[in-house]
Protein backbone atom coordinates (compact mmCIF):
# COMPACT_ATOMS: atom_id res chain seq x y z
CA UNK A 1 0.00 0.00 0.00
CA UNK A 2 2.70 2.38 1.09
CA UNK A 3 3.92 2.17 -2.99
CA UNK A 4 0.98 3.40 -4.21
CA UNK A 5 0.84 6.76 -5.53
CA UNK A 6 -2.19 9.04 -7.34
CA UNK A 7 -1.28 11.58 -10.15
CA UNK A 8 -1.68 15.19 -8.54
CA UNK A 9 -4.53 17.45 -8.50
CA UNK A 10 -3.67 20.91 -9.96
CA UNK A 11 -0.21 21.28 -11.70
CA UNK A 12 3.13 21.79 -9.45
CA UNK A 13 3.69 24.98 -10.27
CA UNK A 14 0.26 26.35 -9.47
CA UNK A 15 0.91 24.71 -6.25
CA UNK A 16 4.17 26.14 -5.36
CA UNK A 17 2.90 29.44 -6.14
CA UNK A 18 -0.11 28.73 -3.76
CA UNK A 19 2.26 27.86 -1.02
CA UNK A 20 4.49 30.52 -1.38
CA UNK A 21 1.00 32.87 -0.91
CA UNK A 22 -0.21 31.00 1.68
CA UNK A 23 3.66 30.98 3.59
CA UNK A 24 3.98 34.85 2.98
CA UNK A 25 0.55 35.47 4.52
CA UNK A 26 1.15 32.95 7.40
CA UNK A 27 4.12 35.23 8.36
CA UNK A 28 3.96 37.19 11.57
CA UNK A 29 4.23 41.17 10.53
CA UNK A 30 4.74 43.92 13.13
CA UNK A 31 2.02 46.53 13.50
CA UNK A 32 4.46 48.75 11.93
CA UNK A 33 4.77 46.30 8.96
CA UNK A 34 1.39 46.22 8.25
CA UNK A 35 0.33 49.71 8.31
CA UNK A 36 3.17 50.29 5.75
CA UNK A 37 1.73 48.07 3.43
CA UNK A 38 -1.13 50.21 3.58
CA UNK A 39 0.87 53.08 3.53
CA UNK A 40 2.09 51.69 -0.01
CA UNK A 41 -1.23 50.76 -1.22
CA UNK A 42 -2.53 53.80 -0.73
CA UNK A 43 0.42 55.50 -2.40
CA UNK A 44 0.40 53.62 -5.68
CA UNK A 45 -4.08 53.49 -5.66
CA UNK A 46 -4.78 56.81 -4.30
CA UNK A 47 -6.92 55.06 -1.74
CA UNK A 48 -8.06 51.98 0.29
CA UNK A 49 -10.15 49.32 0.11
CA UNK A 50 -10.57 45.63 1.47
CA UNK A 51 -10.63 44.36 -1.70
CA UNK A 52 -7.17 45.90 -2.71
CA UNK A 53 -5.77 44.53 0.34
CA UNK A 54 -6.73 40.89 -0.61
CA UNK A 55 -5.44 41.54 -3.59
CA UNK A 56 -2.23 41.81 -2.38
CA UNK A 57 0.27 38.29 -2.48
CA UNK A 58 2.96 40.05 -0.50
CA UNK A 59 0.79 41.15 2.57
CA UNK A 60 -2.14 39.29 4.88
CA UNK A 61 -5.61 39.76 4.22
CA UNK A 62 -8.09 42.48 5.09
CA UNK A 63 -9.16 40.04 7.45
CA UNK A 64 -5.51 39.92 9.18
CA UNK A 65 -6.55 43.91 9.93
CA UNK A 66 -9.41 44.13 11.41
CA UNK A 67 -8.24 41.16 13.70
CA UNK A 68 -5.20 43.51 14.58
CA UNK A 69 -6.84 46.60 14.85
CA UNK A 70 -10.01 46.17 15.16
CA UNK A 71 -11.37 46.86 11.94
CA UNK A 72 -9.86 48.47 8.71
CA UNK A 73 -10.89 52.09 9.59
CA UNK A 74 -8.95 51.75 12.78
CA UNK A 75 -6.22 50.64 10.56
CA UNK A 76 -6.57 53.50 8.09
CA UNK A 77 -6.94 56.55 10.63
CA UNK A 78 -3.74 54.69 11.79
CA UNK A 79 -1.74 56.33 8.79
CA UNK A 80 -3.66 58.99 8.70
CA UNK A 81 -6.29 58.78 5.99
CA UNK A 82 -9.50 59.69 7.78
CA UNK A 83 -7.35 62.59 8.85
CA UNK A 84 -6.19 63.77 5.46
CA UNK A 85 -10.03 63.61 4.11
CA UNK A 86 -10.59 66.44 6.78
CA UNK A 87 -11.58 64.21 10.30
CA UNK A 88 -14.79 61.57 10.27
CA UNK A 89 -17.53 63.99 9.27
CA UNK A 90 -15.87 65.42 6.19
CA UNK A 91 -14.90 61.18 5.49
CA UNK A 92 -18.64 60.19 6.58
CA UNK A 93 -18.85 58.52 2.30
CA UNK A 94 -15.68 56.94 2.78
CA UNK A 95 -16.43 55.40 6.15
CA UNK A 96 -19.78 53.81 4.94
CA UNK A 97 -18.36 52.95 1.45
CA UNK A 98 -15.51 51.15 4.01
CA UNK A 99 -18.48 49.15 6.14
CA UNK A 100 -20.68 48.31 2.87
CA UNK A 101 -17.48 46.94 0.95
CA UNK A 102 -16.37 45.23 4.26
CA UNK A 103 -19.84 43.84 4.39
CA UNK A 104 -20.28 42.26 0.83
CA UNK A 105 -16.67 41.23 1.45
CA UNK A 106 -17.88 39.15 4.17
CA UNK A 107 -21.00 37.64 2.13
CA UNK A 108 -18.86 36.89 -1.01
CA UNK A 109 -16.69 34.70 1.49
CA UNK A 110 -19.36 33.10 2.99
CA UNK A 111 -20.29 32.62 -0.85
CA UNK A 112 -17.20 31.58 -2.20
CA UNK A 113 -16.54 29.28 0.99
CA UNK A 114 -13.25 31.03 2.33
CA UNK A 115 -14.55 31.93 5.32
CA UNK A 116 -16.35 28.80 6.73
CA UNK A 117 -19.46 28.82 9.69
CA UNK A 118 -21.15 26.07 10.29
CA UNK A 119 -24.55 26.14 10.09
CA UNK A 120 -24.30 28.84 7.41
CA UNK A 121 -22.09 27.51 4.79
CA UNK A 122 -20.76 24.52 5.72
CA UNK A 123 -22.92 21.22 7.07
CA UNK A 124 -26.29 23.07 7.04
CA UNK A 125 -28.83 21.49 8.45
CA UNK A 126 -31.57 20.15 5.63
CA UNK A 127 -34.19 20.94 7.54
CA UNK A 128 -34.05 24.46 9.38
CA UNK A 129 -36.29 25.32 12.66
CA UNK A 130 -37.37 29.03 12.16
CA UNK A 131 -38.51 30.43 15.62
CA UNK A 132 -41.16 32.37 15.95
CA UNK A 133 -40.84 35.58 15.35
CA UNK A 134 -41.59 38.51 18.29
CA UNK A 135 -45.04 40.16 18.14
CA UNK A 136 -45.22 43.69 19.83
CA UNK A 137 -48.68 43.01 21.76
CA UNK A 138 -50.42 46.14 20.30
CA UNK A 139 -51.40 46.61 24.03
CA UNK A 140 -47.91 46.76 24.93
CA UNK A 141 -47.86 49.73 22.35
CA UNK A 142 -50.98 51.60 23.74
CA UNK A 143 -49.28 51.65 27.11
CA UNK A 144 -46.23 52.87 26.06
CA UNK A 145 -47.60 55.63 24.11
CA UNK A 146 -49.90 56.42 27.18
CA UNK A 147 -46.41 56.91 29.12
CA UNK A 148 -45.15 59.26 26.68
CA UNK A 149 -47.63 61.27 26.94
CA UNK A 150 -47.86 61.29 30.72
CA UNK A 151 -44.73 62.20 30.80
CA UNK A 152 -44.92 65.10 28.75
CA UNK A 153 -47.23 66.42 29.97
CA UNK A 154 -45.69 66.62 33.41
CA UNK A 155 -42.83 68.98 32.77
CA UNK A 156 -42.21 72.52 31.50
CA UNK A 157 -43.32 73.06 28.27
CA UNK A 158 -42.13 76.65 27.60
CA UNK A 159 -38.64 75.47 29.62
CA UNK A 160 -38.45 72.17 26.74
CA UNK A 161 -39.24 74.13 23.79
CA UNK A 162 -36.38 76.62 24.73
CA UNK A 163 -33.90 73.65 25.47
CA UNK A 164 -34.60 72.53 21.85
CA UNK A 165 -34.09 75.50 20.43
CA UNK A 166 -30.87 75.96 22.02
CA UNK A 167 -29.88 72.05 20.52
CA UNK A 168 -31.25 73.71 16.72
CA UNK A 169 -28.32 76.63 17.87
CA UNK A 170 -25.37 74.60 18.77
CA UNK A 171 -25.97 72.36 15.76
CA UNK A 172 -25.87 75.86 13.47
CA UNK A 173 -22.67 76.53 15.03
CA UNK A 174 -19.00 74.40 15.58
CA UNK A 175 -19.19 73.77 19.25
CA UNK A 176 -19.53 70.90 21.19
CA UNK A 177 -23.40 69.96 21.73
CA UNK A 178 -23.42 67.38 24.40
CA UNK A 179 -23.42 70.28 27.18
CA UNK A 180 -26.81 71.16 25.73
CA UNK A 181 -28.24 67.92 25.32
CA UNK A 182 -27.50 67.09 28.85
CA UNK A 183 -29.85 70.07 29.59
CA UNK A 184 -32.25 69.31 27.43
CA UNK A 185 -32.81 65.81 28.38
CA UNK A 186 -32.80 66.73 32.37
CA UNK A 187 -35.54 69.19 31.36
CA UNK A 188 -37.16 65.91 30.23
CA UNK A 189 -36.82 66.37 26.70
CA UNK A 190 -37.89 63.37 24.88
CA UNK A 191 -35.09 61.45 22.81
CA UNK A 192 -37.25 61.57 19.90
CA UNK A 193 -37.61 65.33 20.22
CA UNK A 194 -33.57 65.76 20.95
CA UNK A 195 -33.16 63.66 17.64
CA UNK A 196 -36.29 65.55 15.96
CA UNK A 197 -34.25 69.09 16.49
CA UNK A 198 -30.90 67.94 15.55
CA UNK A 199 -33.00 66.37 12.22
CA UNK A 200 -34.24 69.97 11.39
CA UNK A 201 -30.60 71.35 10.93
CA UNK A 202 -28.94 68.47 9.66
CA UNK A 203 -31.68 66.74 7.64
CA UNK A 204 -31.09 63.38 6.76
CA UNK A 205 -28.13 61.33 5.67
CA UNK A 206 -29.25 60.16 2.22
CA UNK A 207 -26.44 57.88 0.87
CA UNK A 208 -24.56 58.71 -2.42
CA UNK A 209 -23.31 55.53 -4.49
Amino acid sequence: MCGITYPPIVDRALFERARAIVDARSRHFTDEELLQSLRGILAQHGMLSGLLIDEREEMPSSSAYRHRFGSLLRAYELIGKVDALGGSVNAIEFITGEIDESAWGYQERYRIGQDVVVGVNKYEEDEIEVPDLLRVDPESEREQLERLAAFKANRDQELVARRLDEIRDAARGTGNMLPVIKDALRDRASMGEVSGAMQDVFGNYAPTF
